[in-house]
């Protein structure tokens, strides 16, 4: 999948889920400095369409390969709370969706990027697409959780 097509797949996700906004209200309330304004008006769906649609250039990051793949861009996401949306949205299980919340809630887990690869070792990109094309097909993954089966 490439980047436009999954900007064009969040387009049709909900504007909130419920495991991500509980996820992203707790790492708030655990830092000791708040969001700006502007980020507390956004839903984490505007934030991830907004840094989607950034990911082709330079953008604020100063990214230095921009236009990578769907599955780079997911990799690289320093947002866990944005991870979980994305596999929320998509439609991986509530179950794993909250062993995800667990791990991103780990006191010892202090930074973004930490908490992020904690959420993408149990909800890795292949569970994610998997997802969006069942959706897009309307067939069910042999899998229930989306995670590939070894």
């Amino acid at each position: 999948m490439n980047p436009f097509q999954l900007i064009e797949v969040v387009s049709r996700f909900p504007e909130t889920t419920p495991i991500s906004d509980r996820l992203s209200a707790f790492l708030n309330q655990r830092k000791k400095v708040g969001q700006s304004e502007e980020a507390q008006k956004q839903t984490l769906k505007e934030g991830v369409l907004r840094w989607l649609r950034e990911y082709h250039q330079p953008g604020y990051y100063k990214r230095k390969n921009p236009g990578k793949s769907a599955k780079y861009m997911y990799n690289h996401l320093q947002s866990p709370e944005a991870i979980i949306y994305l596999a929320e949205a998509a439609g991986v299980s509530a179950e794993l969706l909250e062993r995800a919340f667990q791990a991103a809630s780990d006191p010892l887990l202090l930074t973004k990027s930490s908490q992020s690869g904690a959420v993408r070792e149990l909800i890795p990109w292949q569970a994610v697409e998997k997802q969006i094309d069942w959706n897009s097909v309307g067939e069910r993954p042999q899998d229930i959780d989306g995670c590939e089966k070894p």
